[in-house]
């Protein structure tokens, strides 16, 4: 996750892009055994399905 923040930081992305695409490196790390992403397009594919909802 933090590699993703700093990533998207260094991209000019967004606050919320930032969370998204943190969030989206987090969940590809997770999906399998060995350390690390497979690549930047296994997270985009997961990009579309993070979704942010602030709270009020």
């Amino acid at each position: 996750m933090i590699a993703g923040l700093v990533v998207a930081r260094e991209e000019g992305m967004g606050v919320e892009e930032t969370v998204r695409f943190s969030t989206a490196c987090a969940w590809e790390d997770a999906l399998h055994f060995e350390k690390g992403i497979r690549g930047r397009k296994a997270v985009e594919e997961l990009l579309e399905k993070v979704q942010i909802k602030k709270l009020e």
